[in-house]
């Protein structure tokens, strides 16, 4: 019990209390604690942990933040949604800022009664600062009971109709299922649904098809939906991320445990490379019409996407293009685009662009968790020695100053690490039989 690293109650009607936090305390490996929709009331003080890195009280009745060591912290995420807080000062913002994991840090604080005064706390915390991403509102329009399945069967066949409607309707009867299928609402309502319907549709059934086809990646899926991680980043980049959990489970649940750091380092550099793509067509396009020229952006992009599909393992590209003559790409251009984008995976940026994706960095964290227990460890020491300071022989500036200096170091150390296994990987990838 005491080696337990994920704890999940939510949904229960549990009263906490004193003996819970000394249970809780006694969990000195847990990292993820889940109490959403427990009414936990609005005085219930949790203990906090400093292995604790995802804390999820939505829905939980609580009417302040929790009371939280943030200079020991190593959140990363911390879901507050739907509760009662109405508060929120600038002391608070900040010492969440000084937090050991504020660089990746997502506060989510929608659905919560904030006065104009702490909304005016938020606006003038987040100027000049983009390191904590919080998510304070989102003004969209309930879900009603039945979502129409509708907009995503436009060209089906009516048997194919049938089909698609009775999986959708199964999947929508899911315990979990709500925030999921509000995410689809709000696909509706995007650019790609617009400008890129089929290939939106075709997305969205494959998803639907693997969430049918596996328990455990449908809660995982629901999880996402119902925890994103991309506050205020875009409805785009939060169906992506459930993409990429797709992938990821498929690589996971049919790959020999050995080979999957390779695999999922092959997913995360194709990932990479179709970013590279995107910008150099783009860059492509600019200097065409900075020329006078008249482009057909769409055309020039999925000219660029097609072409170097088979040579660079891009993820879900169409095989052929209908006027490729329209592009005016010629292999000449996708051969220089080629040779860019491999020259720049031996480069550090390139790396640095990998453990910036959060599913790599929480891959390497998970799957070598002693190795960066021992990069922690001299900075966790260095904090015990600076809390046993006494007081006069340090203001509390200097003390600030000092934490804060010992948590940019250990991101720093933390993220050198991540970047020298991603190499040590990429070799490896690198020598296989191809």
């Amino acid at each position: 019990m005491t080696r337990l690293t994920e704890l999940s109650l939510r949904n229960n009607p549990l009263g906490w209390t004193e003996a819970s936090n000394a249970i809780l305390q006694n969990l000195r490996r847990l990292e993820v604690l889940n109490l959403n929709y427990c009414p936990l009331g609005p005085q219930v003080r949790l203990a906090d942990l400093n292995s604790l890195r995802m804390l999820f009280l939505r829905a939980t009745g609580i009417e302040t933040l929790p009371a939280w060591n943030w200079r020991r912290s190593d959140l990363i995420r911390l879901d507050v949604r739907d509760n009662r807080i109405s508060e929120l000062s600038l002391e608070e913002l900040d010492g969440i800022e000084r937090s050991l994991g504020s660089t990746r840090l997502h506060l989510l604080l929608s659905g919560n009664p904030l006065t104009a005064q702490a909304m005016a706390s938020i606006r003038l915390f987040l100027e000049g600062r983009t390191r904590p991403r919080l998510g304070v509102g989102q003004n969209r329009p309930a879900l009603e009971a039945g979502p129409d399945s509708t907009p995503w069967l436009a060209g089906l066949d009516r048997e194919q109709v049938e089909a698609r409607d009775r999986l959708w309707q199964d999947l929508r009867a899911c315990t979990g299922s709500t925030d999921f299928f509000q995410m689809l609402s709000d696909l509706t309502h995007s650019a790609d649904f617009s400008n890129n319907h089929e290939t939106l549709v075709r997305r969205v059934w494959a998803m639907i098809d693997a969430a049918s086809a596996s328990t455990e990646l449908r809660l995982q899926l629901f999880d996402v939906a119902a925890h994103p991680q991309t506050c205020g980043d875009g409805l785009a980049l939060v169906f992506g991320d459930m993409e990429v959990r797709v992938r990821v489970f498929s690589i996971m649940s049919s790959t020999p445990q050995a080979a999957q750091p390779l695999e999922l380092f092959k997913m995360t550099r194709s990932l990479d490379r179709l970013d590279q793509v995107e910008k150099i067509a783009l860059r492509e396009i600019a200097l065409r019409q900075h020329q006078g020229d008249r482009v057909d952006e769409a055309e020039v992009r999925l000219a660029y996407r097609v072409g170097l599909q088979a040579r660079l393992d891009l993820p879900g590209q169409a095989q052929t293009m209908l006027f490729s003559n329209i592009a005016k790409v010629t292999d000449a251009d996708l051969q220089d685009a080629h040779s860019e984008i491999i020259t720049r995976e031996s480069t550090q940026a390139f790396f640095e662009s990998l453990i910036a994706r959060e599913f790599w960095m929480s891959y390497l964290e998970a799957r070598y968790a002693s190795d960066f227990d021992v990069v922690k460890r001299p900075f966790s020491e260095r904090l015990s020695v600076l809390d046993e300071l006494p007081a006069n022989q340090q203001s509390d500036q200097q003390y600030l100053d000092r934490i804060a200096l010992i948590s940019s170091e250990r991101e720093q150390a933390l993220n050198e690490f991540a970047i020298r296994l991603s190499m040590q990987i990429a070799d490896a990838v690198n020598m296989a039989p191809q």
